[in-house]
């Protein structure tokens, strides 16, 4: 009989914004996570556990936080989200639901995502304030650039919304058939949203309109340079807010301007562009 893959899951317990700026620290080397009261469920491939914790034992003696490790079979990872996945309404004019919701909703403007091995569910902080100010700046027949894509929520946000061309890059081969599923979800052709599979930072294309980078705050440190060659509306998440000296002392050093920002608890969105 086929051994069934499986999953270690980090389960974080205790103060919600000490998880917070733990979560900062791990996140983007997991599949995928949840909340849940207050506890934050993150998954991983199962080589990735003695890093993590040894990333754990760095900083959780700062934070009032406990840890755990469980196991769990790849094909319950579905199920974990049914208890937790509860609409989200952005800027009273998309709402996103779980692919299992079947409800009518009073807005023309509904995105349907399947949770699985990747991020952008819409209740991450982050990706929360990437959607709202995406809404905010977008306009029909724009050209929107996704880096770090995960399961395409903000790519399909820019397709729903108008935009004339959408490219997604993401590195992670398990948010290859996540993303695509999602798009199936929503009725969108396979060739309105291209998506590539390689490393953000050997990208080299940024002619477009509007890029959106929520990503790792060394990753978008490293991306910053590169954008002196665009001058397209720049939208940077994935920061917290303990680190915005650093990312806006980068961002002036190289002669961007910051126009504006927002945060959600201690979650940093910076706008930026060219000057």
């Amino acid at each position: 009989m086929k051994n069934k893959k499986k999953w270690d899951v980090l389960i974080l317990n205790g103060n919600p914004q000490d998880i917070e700026i733990m979560s900062s620290y791990i996140y983007t080397q997991s599949l995928g996570g949840y909340s849940s009261e207050n506890n934050q469920f993150y998954y991983f491939n199962r080589d990735r556990k003695d890093m993590i914790n040894n990333i754990l034992e760095q900083h959780v003696s700062k934070f009032d936080i406990s840890f755990s490790w469980d196991v769990q079979d790849e094909e319950n990872w579905h199920l974990s989200w049914k208890d937790n996945f509860a609409p989200i309404k952005i800027n009273n004019d998309l709402i996103i639901i779980p692919d299992w919701d079947n409800n009518s909703y009073n807005s023309d403007k509904i995105i349907k995502i399947k949770p699985g091995m990747a991020f952008g569910t819409g209740h991450h902080e982050t990706t929360f304030l990437m959607l709202k100010h995406l809404i905010n700046n977008i306009d029909k027949n724009d050209s929107v650039l996704d880096l770090g894509s995960g399961s395409g929520i903000l790519s399909i946000a820019s397709h729903l919304y108008g935009a004339k061309k959408t490219t997604a890059v993401e590195f992670d081969l398990d948010c290859k058939d996540n993303f695509i599923e999602n798009m199936g979800i929503n009725n969108i052709k396979m060739n309105s949203i291209k998506l590539r599979i390689e490393d953000v930072l050997c990208f080299d294309n940024f002619n477009y309109d509007i890029i959106l980078a929520n990503i790792n705050k060394n990753i978008i440190k490293q991306l910053i340079p590169k954008f002196k060659a665009t001058h397209a509306m720049i939208l940077l998440s994935g920061i917290l807010e303990e680190d915005r000296e650093d990312i806006t002392s980068l961002i002036e050093f190289n002669g961007i301007r910051l126009l504006y920002e927002d945060k959600y608890n201690e979650w940093l969105l910076m706008v930026i562009q060219n000057a």
